[in-house]
C-alpha cells in the first residue's frame, strides 16, 4: 500500500498541493518513531543513477495551522510532504529496486518530521497570521485517530477526532471571526535566531527592466504578471504568465533582489479546446495563488514562506533563493475536509 501510495503522491501537479489525489492519500500513516537526525538518499530526477546525501533540517520547522468559523483554536494537520518529490514520468523510469528506495526515503522523512512534532509540539508558542504575531499556547494532540495531512473543518470534539490528525492551541485575543483563516506557527526559538523579511507591499508593479530580462533568459513573451510582492526594502516577488504556445501554457516565479534577478524553473500545463490553461483542479483552471506570508535571510539564501489555497486544498511551503535560482518546496500539502 505505501509504494502505490508514494506513486501516486510523485504524479501530483507542481502548481496544485492536493487536487483530487488528496482523497487517496488519507490514512497512509499511523505513529512514527524515526530518529529526526536521519540521513536519507535523494534520487535526482536529471539522473536516475545518480545519488546524493543530504540532510533537511526539520528542527522547529514552521506549520500550517488553521482556524474555523468562531473558534479560538488552532488546528494543525498531523503530515509531512517528502523533498524532491519526483514527477509520474521520473517515477516511471525508475526500477523497481529504486521505486522502493523512492518510497522509503519518503516515509522516513514522514516519519522523522512526526517524530519531531511529537516531541516539540509544546514549544510551538507564536502564530503568524495577517502579518500579526499571537501568542499560543499547547491544548492537546491527536496522533492516533482520523486522517493525515487533512483539515476536517466543521466538525467538534470526538467527531473533528476521528476525521483529522491534529496538534491543537489556543490563540490570546478571542475568537477567529473569518469562515476560515490560515497561519504559520513558530516555536520562540526559530523566531528569536532567524532573520525575517516582512511582506511590506502586496501590489507590486514589474519593473520595465525586470520585464525585459525575464522574457530575455526565457526565450518567451509575457502574457501578464498578475500579482507581485514587496518583502523588505530589498526583495521583490512576481508570478509571471507567458503566452500560451500551442496546447501548452506556462509560468514561472522571479524574485528579485540586491545581486539580481532569480527564476525558479519553467511550469506548465495544458490548454483545453477555448484556449484557457487548466492548471489547479479546484479552482477552476486558476494559476494557484501564492500568498506571501514572510520570509527570512540567511547568509546569501533567502527562504520565502508561502500558502497556496484553494477550496479543497491548503499547502504551506518556501521558495528558497541561491543566486539566480529559486527551488520551490512544498512541506504541508493537505485536502481541506468540510462538513
Amino acid at each position: 500500500m505505501k509504494k502505490v501510495i508514494f506513486a501516486i503522491v510523485s504524479t501530483m501537479l507542481l502548481t496544485s498541493c492536493v487536487e483530487d489525489v488528496a482523497k487517496k492519500l488519507k490514512s497512509l500513516l499511523g505513529e512514527a518513531t524515526a530518529d529526526t537526525s536521519a540521513v536519507v538518499n535523494m534520487v535526482d530526477g536529471n539522473d536516475i543513477q545518480q545519488q546524493q546525501e543530504e540532510t533537511e533540517d526539520i528542527k522547529d520547522l514552521p506549520l500550517l495551522a488553521a482556524a474555523g468559523f468562531d473558534e479560538a483554536d488552532w488546528y494543525v494537520p498531523v503530515g509531512f510532504t517528502p523533498s524532491k518529490q519526483l514527477s509520474g514520468d521520473e517515477y516511471a523510469a525508475l526500477t523497481e529496486e529504486q521505486q522502493e528506495a523512492e518510497n522509503q526515503r519518503g516515509l522516513a522523512e514522514i516519519e522523522a518530521f512526526i517524530s519531531m512534532l511529537k516531541q516539540n509540539k509544546e514549544r510551538y508558542n507564536k502564530l503568524l497570521v495577517d502579518g500579526t504575531w499571537k501568542d499560543v499556547t499547547f491544548v492537546e494532540a491527536n496522533f492516533d485517530r482520523g486522517e493525515s495531512s487533512t483539515f476536517a473543518m466543521g466538525w467538534k470534539g470526538e467527531e473533528r477526532k476521528d476525521h483529522m490528525k491534529y496538534v491543537r492551541y489556543r490563540v490570546s485575543g478571542g475568537k477567529n471571526n473569518g469562515q476560515f483563516n490560515f497561519g504559520m506557527l513558530f516555536t520562540k526559538e526559530y523566531v528569536d535566531s532567524h532573520n525575517f523579511q516582512k511582506v511590506t507591499n502586496k501590489s507590486v508593479a514589474m519593473p520595465k527592466d525586470v520585464f525585459d530580462k525575464i522574457e530575455q533568459r526565457t526565450g518567451k513573451k509575457i502574457a501578464k504578471v498578475p500579482y507581485g510582492y514587496a518583502i523588505g526594502s530589498d526583495y521583490k516577488y512576481f508570478v509571471v504568465m507567458f503566452v500560451n504556445e500551442g496546447n501548452k501554457a506556462y509560468a514561472i516565479h522571479a524574485v528579485t533582489t540586491p545581486e539580481g534577478l532569480a527564476l525558479s524553473e519553467m511550469e506548465s500545463t495544458d490548454v483545453d479546446e477555448s484556449g484557457e490553461a487548466m492548471w489547479a483542479v479546484d479552482s477552476e483552471g486558476e494559476y494557484p495563488m501564492m500568498d506571501i506570508l514572510i520570509a527570512e535571510k540567511a547568509g546569501a539564501v533567502l527562504k520565502i514562506w508561502y500558502t497556496d489555497l484553494a477550496p479543497e486544498h491548503a499547502c504551506l511551503g518556501a521558495f528558497i533563493v541561491k543566486g539566480d535560482k529559486m527551488q520551490k518546496r512544498d512541506y504541508s500539502e493537505n485536502y481541506i475536509w468540510v462538513n
